[in-house]
């Protein structure tokens, strides 16, 4: 088999199979709780003064920070693949250099702060947009139906498109918005025709942000919000991301347009098997950010496994991992700002049987272990992935179905 330039999505359009996974910006950081708060004391007072209690991200996020790759070609510094705080005007030269360098799939979000730089690239790359395959993301604290519209209207204009080719549900959570009186949780304290921003997030007196736990639990009314989106041309395919095959199921019972993708966190740290193999039975194209893992992950990145094959195929250990990653029919979208890196991890190699085999083993060996996971971060306690539970965890839903 040789490895995929792009996958067919079950609209019948086509995704790129590499992307570039975009950055946050250290300028308009909108980063509440997706990272542990200590690691954000080094940003700005605007970023510190979001900072909730409770564990987040795995790993420390810092404006500069690198992991280590075992590879055949001595022991490069690759880019740590968490979300990653960049300065200003770094995301608009990476996807520049990406697009210049082959790309034509570029990953972004609101909730990076990042979308206006994202189309500076794509403009200053000379490449026709109609060329390029765009992703953006509604983020958490937007999918109140009345505010679906307005957000993608705002992530248009931050990129100076009319359309976007992708658009996902960031995650299956709803912050809960200020409310008069707040205990309603559906009535925000919005003007009509506004999109609502961080000071209208309610939090707990713990210092966590209080969660919508019935929109948290039923997505279905703004999945029909972004279902009229395609229905509109603002948004050509639609997806969702972080979901797990119960949360999935739920929502395909209700849906009118089906999601093309699912954007989960994927690596050798954490390859999760089953719900790729689900989501791929079911027409669903499995997308991997963080595919190249977190700091939990090196001695596997490092394991000899890994080194031996890529000194085999004379290339860096992440070309194998991503190549992995590809021939298990996943979307992968590593991120960087250097333009060497960019360009490494657009390389891939055909791996053989037996080296795919070596990998997979290499990824069942060992307990998943996750860079990112929002549970804690929120008011009440909200168990995303439901990994431990014996009723709905990927394992037994995957399991029920054989």
């Amino acid at each position: 088999m040789t490895v995929p330039s792009t996958f067919k999505l079950n609209n019948g359009k086509e995704i790129p199979a590499v992307g570039l996974g975009t950055t946050k910006n250290s300028a308009d950081v909108l980063v509440s709780f997706l990272l542990l708060p200590t690691h954000l004391d080094p940003l700005d007072p605007f970023v510190r003064s979001l900072r909730t209690a409770g564990p987040r991200c795995e790993m420390t996020i810092s404006r500069s920070s690198h992991v280590p790759l075992g590879s055949g070609s001595g022991n490069p510094s690759l880019p740590n693949p968490a979300l990653t705080i960049q300065r200003k005007g770094e995301v608009a030269k990476a996807v520049e250099a990406a697009l210049k360098a082959g790309y034509r799939h570029i990953d972004c979000a609101w909730g990076y702060g990042n979308e206006e730089e994202v189309g500076e690239g794509i403009r200053a790359s000379g490449v026709p947009r109609s060329e390029i395959f765009i992703t953006s993301k509604l983020f958490e604290i937007h999918h109140h139906p009345e505010h679906v519209e307005l957000a993608i209207k705002d992530t248009l204009n931050k990129l100076k498109t009319d359309y976007l080719d992708l658009y996902l549900m960031h995650w299956n959570l709803q912050p809960q918005n200020r409310a008069d009186p707040p205990q309603i949780n559906f009535q925000v304290d919005v003007p009509a025709g506004q999109l609502p921003g961080w000071d209208h997030v309610v939090k707990a007196d713990n210092g966590k942000i209080k969660l919508d736990v019935p929109l948290s639990d039923d997505v279905t009314p703004t999945w029909r919000a972004l279902e009229a989106l395609v229905e509109k041309g603002l948004a050509k395919s639609i997806g969702i991301s972080n979901f797990n095959i119960n949360r999935t199921k739920k929502l395909l019972k209700e849906a009118k347009i089906k999601p093309v993708a699912n954007q989960v966190e994927l690596s050798i740290q954490i390859p999760q098997f089953e719900l790729v193999q689900w989501l791929q039975d079911n027409g669903i194209v499995p997308e991997a950010y963080s595919p190249l893992g977190g700091t939990e992950g090196t001695h596997l990145r490092e394991n000899k496994v890994v080194v031996a094959i890529a000194e085999k195929h004379k290339v860096h250990g992440a070309t194998i991992l991503l190549s992995w990653l590809l021939k298990r029919g996943i979307v992968v979208l590593p991120k960087s700002v250097t333009p060497s890196r960019i360009e490494a991890n657009f390389q891939t190699v055909d791996l053989s049987d037996d080296e795919f085999k070596q990998i997979n083993d290499l990824a069942k060996s060992h307990p998943p272990n996750r860079v990112c996971d929002q549970s804690t971060s929120f008011e009440p306690y909200y168990d995303i992935y439901q990994e431990n539970d014996p009723e709905f965890s990927d394992k037994v839903q995957f399991a029920k179905e054989k």
